[in-house]
């Protein structure tokens, strides 16, 4: 018998065993366990190799943790030795080491480092660190900025550098970028001053 659970895909490997000698189980015996992940089903083309002492409890069960967090590389075969004998090759099947599926909170105490996609429903922070993502929009000084072609609000054919269908609100005056003192404003009345923004006093 012989059955083996991932813990986590990037630290260990749960091992559980229950050796025959003679065609009986062996109950509170001890054995030494090498298991060698490997590319080949000849165990040649080692990627990891660990020992493992297992003592079996009174069902003739063993149980081991095998530290794989240096496992270099995506094995395709374990094999298995039992007292510096060839018990058995197992073949590994192709996403054991390749996914790895949470259902609850993951705790990384240090960088993940993929070379594959990372998905997520959404990611939380500000995103600063975040590369190779692209935006329309530029952060200049604080400020949002577009340079490369002309908005649109309410189209998706905008002809001029702010191109606007629907309605506008707004508090405040617009103001001629050469001559600040010129410009449109208006007032709480609806009263529009067009020219000279220092008669807004007297006007409003």
């Amino acid at each position: 018998m012989f059955a083996f659970t991932i813990v986590s895909a990037s630290s260990s490997l749960n091992i559980h065993v229950r050796p025959l000698t003679a065609g009986v189980y062996q109950p509170n015996t001890q054995f030494n366990y090498t298991f060698n992940f490997t590319t080949s089903n000849a165990c040649t083309g080692v990627l990891l190799s660990r020992n493992a002492i297992i003592n079996t409890d009174g069902y003739g069960i063993g149980y081991a943790t095998i530290d794989i967090s240096n496992l270099n590389g995506t094995p395709t075969y374990m094999c298995e030795y039992k007292n510096g004998v060839l018990r058995e090759t197992h073949t590994l099947g192709s996403g054991l080491f390749n996914n790895m599926h949470v259902t609850n909170d993951l705790k990384v105490g240090n960088n993940i480092n993929a070379t594959g996609n990372v998905t997520a429903t959404y990611f939380k922070g500000d995103g600063s660190l975040l590369t190779g993502i692209t935006s329309l929009w530029a952060n200049n000084s604080g400020n949002a900025t577009y340079i490369d072609g002309n908005v649109g609000i309410g189209t998706t054919n905008p002809n001029e550098t702010l191109s606007i269908i629907g309605n506008i609100e707004f508090t405040g005056n617009i103001t001629n970028n050469v001559n600040k003192t010129r410009g449109v404003h208006i007032c709480p009345d609806g009263t529009i001053i067009i020219g000279d923004l220092s008669l807004i006093e007297t006007e409003c």
